[in-house]
Order: structure tokens, then C-alpha cells, then sequence
């Protein structure tokens, strides 16, 4: 379940780690429950509390039945890990996925391109048919060592899944510098967050890619509410794992 505190204070810990103390507004335990992770958070009341509780089935229904609340707490998990990113580094990035084929010389078949997605875990349950119409709706695009991707700033409109390849990425301020390889989505963060691009991307190598728009990625989610939830608890644990909650802002969730 959610709480969600109403008045008093809470002192909330993670693995033995002291996170602070939530305070009026705070929702103690959604980021655990949207993670879809057994050991969640430990939460005491510091004197007399109260709060409102929804239950997980309620959290569920309610997602599956409102997908706008849903897209909503997408968008809100994606631009607290892009912000934790920024401050603490591309370590907080998912990890990549093994290419599972060896990649041909031709353009990528449609049956090609369906295998690379299903590597990825938050699809790897999504059906076929799911996943065909994904695989549809991207294109290959192909370039050449020293091509800009685009430049920090730029509207975050569509993702790269990459195939075969080195991106180079790079933000203004030299807090981020780093690679992403084969199996990576890059790109796929800040558009969902729908936020500006916070580094440039460069091909550092000749790069083979999927291209995917946010418009598209949102309608297979929506028709997909399994793959959706999933997608949202790939994303919420990189937060939980990695204990970057900072429970001193009451209106956010923890």
C-alpha cells in the first residue's frame, strides 16, 4: 500500500539506511510498490500520524483504468531519474541488453526487429503481437562515425535502440561523459520525462539503430497496461536500489 501522510512525521529507512523524515504531503511507499519490490521501505510514526492508505490492487485498477494518471507517473519517475542523473552520473542509467542476433549486413526484417525488443526486460512479457506492432512502427537509420545525434537542449522526441554501434554523450557542463553500446535505448529517459536533451550524442563509431517516437512508444503502453507497469518498475527501481530518495520534499512521493 500508499500512504499518504496527512499530518505528523515519519521516519523512513531502506536497508538499514536512514532516508530521513517524511512530513505532510509525502506518499510513503509508492515508489516500493511501483517498483514492484518486496522489501520496500520501513516507516515510523515519530508520535501520533495520520494517513490516507490505497492498496496495491487499487493502485493497479486505478492505473489500468485512468492510463492518464499512469502516463503521468511515467513522466514524474522519468524526470526524478534524469535529475538524479545529472547530479550523480550516468551509473543510474538501466543496463544495457545482449543483442540476441548477429546483425546483417541487409536492412533488419521485421521478425529481426521483434527478437531486439523482446531482449529488452520490460518487454520481454509483452505479447507478440504488442511487439510486432512496435517493431512496425520504428525504422532503421544508419550514421556515420562523428554524425550528431543531436545537442544537449534539443527537444527529446523520439528514442535510438541501438543495434551496432558507439554513442558518445556529453553535457555542457563536463558533468557527463560517457558511452552507450549495443543493446542500449538511447534517448528513451528525456523523452518520456519530456524534458530538453541534457547531453549531446555523438556516433563515435559507424552506428546501426532503431528509431522510436515518443508518440508511438505512448500508444503501445497504453494498449499494453502489463508492458506499461513494467516499463514503470524498470524505471522506479533505478531509484530504490540505489537509495536516491530524498524524502525531505513533502510533496513527493517515496
Amino acid at each position: 500500500a500508499i500512504h499518504f501522510l496527512v499530518s505528523g512525521r515519519v521516519r523512513v529507512a531502506r536497508h538499514g539506511r536512514d532516508l530521513g523524515v517524511a512530513r505532510q504531503g509525502a506518499g510513503i511507499g509508492s515508489l516500493a510498490l511501483l517498483a514492484d519490490d518486496p522489501e520496500g521501505v520501513e516507516a515510523v510514526a515519530q508520535g501520533d500520524a495520520l494517513t490516507l492508505e490505497i492498496g496495491a490492487d487499487a493502485v493497479q485498477e486505478l492505473f489500468e483504468d485512468r492510463f492518464p494518471i499512469l502516463h503521468h507517473v511515467l513522466r514524474d519517475v522519468s524526470r526524478r531519474l534524469a535529475q538524479a542523473i545529472q547530479r550523480h552520473g550516468p551509473g543510474l542509467f538501466p543496463e544495457p541488453w545482449q543483442v540476441p542476433l548477429r546483425v546483417p549486413t541487409r536492412s533488419l526484417d521485421l521478425v529481426e526487429r521483434v527478437v531486439l525488443l523482446r531482449a529488452a526486460p520490460s518487454f520481454a512479457r509483452a505479447s507478440l503481437t504488442t511487439l510486432a506492432d512496435m517493431a512496425r512502427a520504428m525504422r532503421e537509420v544508419r550514421f556515420e562515425r562523428g554524425a550528431l545525434l543531436w545537442s544537449e537542449g534539443d527537444r527529446a522526441s523520439h528514442t535510438l535502440l541501438l543495434v551496432e554501434g558507439v554513442v558518445r554523450c556529453r553535457s555542457r557542463d563536463g558533468r557527463l561523459d560517457f558511452t552507450f553500446g549495443p543493446g542500449a535505448p538511447v534517448g528513451t529517459l528525456d523523452m518520456v520525462a519530456e524534458v530538453p536533451r541534457f547531453f549531446e550524442a555523438r556516433a563515435e563509431t559507424p552506428v546501426l539503430a532503431l528509431h522510436g517516437r515518443v508518440e508511438e512508444l505512448i500508444d503501445v503502453l497504453e494498449d499494453n497496461h502489463r508492458m506499461a507497469m513494467e516499463f514503470l518498475a524498470a524505471l522506479t527501481r533505478q531509484l530504490l536500489v540505489l537509495s536516491l530518495i530524498h524524502i525531505s520534499e513533502p510533496t513527493r512521493p517515496y
